[in-house]
């Protein structure tokens, strides 16, 4: 569900507090029985490590342990960052809306039950080494004179075959909050 943008001018701590509370206010549990969790981008990131107001990251870092919240072995595997029991991961692969210099960057809280993932049965890939890891096949048709190109004009072509879905849950009362924000480094 589609919140409105951020409170103030960029993200802040309370744009993450809101997406929880809305989230608590309709029954939606944290998804490992403690924390919520968001996917966000690394600017947006930088826009709330930068938060200095009242009750704002920096001020919430003068009570904690700051290496518990920003030192990570893989910032890749583990969150770069926890406001209250929301788990922050960053990553460059989240929507984006508008053209630079006007970008908004969409920011993800999700709560238990979310989204599901279900693996098609009977339709997984050939020559499966480890089926926890994968679950797509990619295909690449080198070029050359064939059926498809008799005149063998085509270089190559590559074909991706998924085998599972992905589907929201509950239609009716969504398990996650996705609001855009505004990145001050852009």
């Amino acid at each position: 569900m589609l919140t409105p943008g951020t409170i103030g001018t960029f993200a802040t701590v309370d744009d993450i507090r809101r997406c929880k509370a809305l989230l608590e206010g309709t029954d939606v549990r944290p998804k490992d029985e403690k924390y919520y969790f968001m996917i966000t981008h690394p600017y947006i990131v930088y826009d709330i490590n930068s938060d200095a107001t009242a009750g704002g990251f920096i001020d919430l870092m003068k009570w904690a342990k700051p290496s518990e919240f920003i030192e990570t072995n893989n910032p890749f595997d583990d969150p770069v960052g926890q406001i209250d029991n929301v788990k922050i991961w960053a990553t460059t692969n989240v929507t984006t809306s508008g053209t630079a210099p006007n970008v908004l960057y969409s920011n993800y809280v999700v709560g238990r039950g979310a989204v599901g993932a279900v693996d098609l049965q009977g339709s997984g890939p050939s020559k499966v080494e480890d089926p926890t890891k994968q679950q797509f096949k990619i295909n690449v048709i080198r070029g050359g004179p064939q059926i498809a190109d008799p005149a063998g004009m085509i270089g190559a072509a590559v074909s991706y075959r998924y085998v599972f879905l992905a589907k929201t849950l509950d239609a009716t009362n969504l398990r996650y909050r996705i609001f855009k924000a505004d990145a001050s480094l852009v």
